[in-house]
């Protein structure tokens, strides 16, 4: 009953075997992963970078929950497509609070619910660190949504945010919205493929009537004559910010 997992750094990448034997440890470019009748327990070493492929469930997610709250130099850590629910979204999202090296997280393609977005919710109003956040198709619905716009509200870092096919309707899509007026840091955000209808576009234009930071945003259902004035805003903001990289860069002359 073998399990596969693979560590990417540095574009070095390295297969593991395990749990074939009733313990087993493995080392892959500076983590240490032990596997027995016990609970997984993870070093993480001087790994830059994780990738986990193949299914693992919430247990193995809360082994490397507990690593990540241990002295690490691990920056991006990719979790897609591992059936991860709320108990391991829950112990990811604790370990974040006080971790202050990971700057980009895949999570995209689990099963973390309204529950499991909530407690990255609590996560994203007090980390400072995590830039880039993949929460696409985990099915968190309004509440979730919800959840998130509250923490985009009081945020200072994360600046790229996916929230694609999640299932969100016009109130979860509002609140996020209304976040972006608060919100002076998210760049790239991304609603694709989920539930809203047109008229959502009104709070997406009132939010970026005073944010000037966003530039990016990806959204479905909205007619061509909605998405314009959308797409003519954040070219404002494009520009704006290319204008501010100018000077700036004048002035160190």
């Amino acid at each position: 009953n073998c399990v596969q997992r693979h560590c990417t750094r540095l574009n070095a990448f390295c297969s593991i075997l395990y749990g074939v034997s009733s313990a087993s440890a493995s080392r892959c470019n500076g983590v240490d992963i032990m596997v027995s009748r016990e609970p997984v327990r993870f070093d993480l070493g001087d790994c830059e970078s994780l990738r986990i492929e193949y299914e693992v469930g919430d247990s193995i997610c809360i082994a490397l929950a507990d690593a990540l709250k241990a002295k690490n130099v691990l920056t991006s850590l990719d979790l897609q497509d591992h059936r991860i629910g709320p108990p391991g979204a829950s112990a990811l999202a604790e370990a974040l609070k006080h971790n202050a090296v990971l700057t980009n997280l895949n999570i995209s393609w689990n099963q973390l619910g309204p529950l499991g977005a909530k407690a990255f919710a609590g996560m994203l109003s007090v980390n400072g660190v995590l830039r880039n956040l993949d929460v696409s198709a985990n099915n968190i619905k309004d509440s979730g949504a919800i959840a998130l716009a509250n923490s985009l509200s009081v945020n200072n870092a994360l600046s790229d945010l996916s929230l694609r096919g999640n299932a969100i309707r016009d109130e979860g899509v509002e609140a996020i919205a209304t976040a972006l007026k608060a919100n002076a840091i998210l760049t790239n955000l991304n609603l694709e493929l989920n539930r809203n209808g047109p008229q959502v576009s009104s709070a997406i234009m009132q939010a970026l009537k005073v944010n000037g930071i966003l530039t990016r945003l990806s959204i479905s259902n909205l007619p061509e004559w909605r998405k314009k004035p959308i797409e003519i805003a954040l070219q404002r903001n494009r520009n704006a910010q290319a204008a501010t990289t100018v000077r700036l860069a004048k002035e160190e002359l």
